[in-house]
């Protein structure tokens, strides 16, 4: 089997939520944690499929741009296709959507199992690199937990995070048809809006989590341009989502109670090391 992972946005992050700074403090040392992640990644998955690399990101500086390509070049990963854009498009859609049309060029040229999207400034935790899988489901990370749970509830639209995005072949059709275009955190609502039943609609955790590792914890990833912030407790993060129902269910026992647990006596040694290179 083939897949097609496409690694966009922003290398070498600095700052919070909804800012765009790069290239300072220990940036070089925060994105090379991230990239090594993806290697992690990469070298897992390489025992199932054959994978070729799409990075989309922007141009920071000639001499780290290189090093930035080169790492995953000198792990044996085979970049397909690179886009090192010199202009910072205005908005994220903006850099979806030509994320999108380049990765329709490459799907009409070969044919891919799987596309898997995730963002470059991304830390992959372990637990997403040990759970990961592949199904004929769309899967987002996970649920955004800034929301309104009645209404979700009452109108079936949520919003997601879409910093990882898996698609199988059989929807590759959302993008060959801009389905998806012109949208992020409501992916998911434009999908059901075109017929696709949520049925066909996971994620890699059923968990409400918060998007932006600086203000809440994430079991699937580190924004590593971001501090990184140990508590669960954020928005909604006592509700979980049952697929059966299509609803948002609040019980501390499978959400917070659970995740705790899990970052007291299993995830204590990763987050010392995120620590020491994310809280600069």
């Amino acid at each position: 089997m083939s897949l097609l992972i496409v690694f966009w946005g922003e290398s070498y992050r600095s700052g919070s939520q909804m800012t765009r700074s790069r290239g300072q403090n220990n940036y070089i040392q925060r994105q090379m944690f991230a990239s090594q992640s993806h290697i992690n990644l990469i070298n897992k998955l390489n025992k199932k499929f054959n994978i070729d690399v799409f990075i989309n990101t922007y141009e920071l500086n000639k001499n780290d741009d290189a090093n930035l390509i080169n790492f995953y070049l000198n792990n044996g990963v085979n970049i397909c296709k690179k886009n090192i854009h010199q202009k910072i498009f205005p908005n994220e859609n903006m850099m979806l959507n030509n994320i999108y049309d380049n990765t329709f060029e490459l799907i009409k040229n070969k044919n891919y199992d799987f596309i898997l999207f995730i963002r470059i400034d991304l830390y992959l935790k372990k637990y997403f690199i040990e759970n990961i899988n592949f199904d004929n489901n769309i899967k987002f990370a996970h649920i955004d937990s800034n929301l309104d749970t009645t209404h979700a509830n009452k109108t079936g639209l949520k919003g997601i995070c879409q910093q990882i995005m898996l698609y199988p072949k059989n929807f590759f059709y959302v993008i060959q048809n801009k389905i998806i275009y012109n949208a992020n955190h409501d992916i998911y609502n434009k999908l059901v809006q075109n017929n696709i039943s949520n049925n066909y609609i996971d994620y890699f955790v059923n968990t409400l989590n918060i998007c932006s590792t600086d203000l809440g914890w994430n079991p699937l990833y580190v924004q590593v341009g971001r501090k990184y912030s140990l508590f669960y407790n954020h928005y909604n993060n006592n509700y979980v989502y049952d697929k059966s129902s299509n609803l948002l269910i609040f019980d501390k026992d499978k959400t917070t109670a659970y995740w705790n647990n899990y970052i007291i006596n299993e995830e204590n040694l990763e987050n010392n090391e995120i620590m020491l290179v994310t809280n600069y």
